[in-house]
C-alpha cells in the first residue's frame, strides 16, 4: 500500500471493506468494495482441520463398534462442510471497483478479473441513495433509465461509509472538468 491510499477506518478503529485510492490527478478516485472475509480460505482450512480431527475420532470409534454406517455420513458431513465453505470463500473473493475519471464512472463486479461492467459518463451520472423496507441505505449509481446498486455486500455501517466518501467525492470533484 503507497501513501497515496487511504483505508477508510469506522469507529473504535474496526477497518471497514472499503478502500478509496486517490488517481493520477485531481479529478480520479478510485472505490473498492469487498465482502467481510474475516477468516479467509486459511481460517476455513483450519476449521475444516479441527472438525475433521473430531470426525476422524468419531469414525475411529464407529468402526470399533461396527457402526459403519456412521463413517459414511462422517465423510458426508465433511464433503458437505468442505464445498459449503468453498463456496462462501468464493463469493467473499468478489469485489466491485468504482472508478471515478474526469469523463467517465466505471464501475467492476468480479472476482479476479472483471465479470460484469457498466461505463458511464461522469457529466450525466448521479448517485441515488435510498432505503429499503427496513430502512438500511441503499446506494445506486445512475445514468439515464439504467441504475447499477453497489455494496450490496456491506454492512449499514460500512454503507454509510460509503455514503460519506461519494459525498465528500461529488463535492470535491463537482467543479472540475465542467
Amino acid at each position: 500500500m503507497n501513501n497515496s491510499q487511504a483505508t477508510a477506518e469506522g469507529l473504535c478503529g474496526v477497518r471497514l471493506m472499503l478502500k478509496v485510492t486517490p488517481g493520477e490527478n485531481e479529478a480520479c478516485a478510485r472505490l473498492v468494495l469487498t465482502p467481510n472475509n474475516s477468516a479467509g480460505w486459511r481460517g476455513n482450512r483450519v476449521f475444516l482441520a479441527l472438525i475433521g480431527v473430531v470426525t476422524a475420532v468419531i469414525a475411529i470409534l464407529s468402526l470399533a463398534v461396527c457402526a459403519f454406517l456412521v463413517v459414511f455420513f462422517c465423510g458426508a458431513e465433511l464433503l458437505v462442510l468442505y464445498l459449503a465453505l468453498r463456496y462462501v470463500s468464493r463469493k467473499c473473493a468478489s469485489q466491485e471497483v468504482v472508478l471515478l475519471s474526469p469523463y467517465e464512472v466505471l464501475i467492476q463486479r468480479g472476482m479476479n478479473t472483471p465479470e460484469q461492467q457498466w461505463s458511464f459518463p461522469r457529466l450525466h451520472t448521479r448517485i441515488l441513495i435510498e432505503t429499503d423496507m427496513a430502512k438500511h441505505p441503499l446506494v445506486n449509481v445512475q445514468c439515464g433509465d439504467e441504475s447499477v446498486p453497489i455494496g450490496r455486500f456491506l454492512n449499514e455501517r460500512e454503507r454509510q461509509q460509503l455514503i460519506a466518501n461519494l459525498r465528500g467525492l461529488v463535492l470535491h470533484y463537482r467543479h472540475l472538468y465542467l
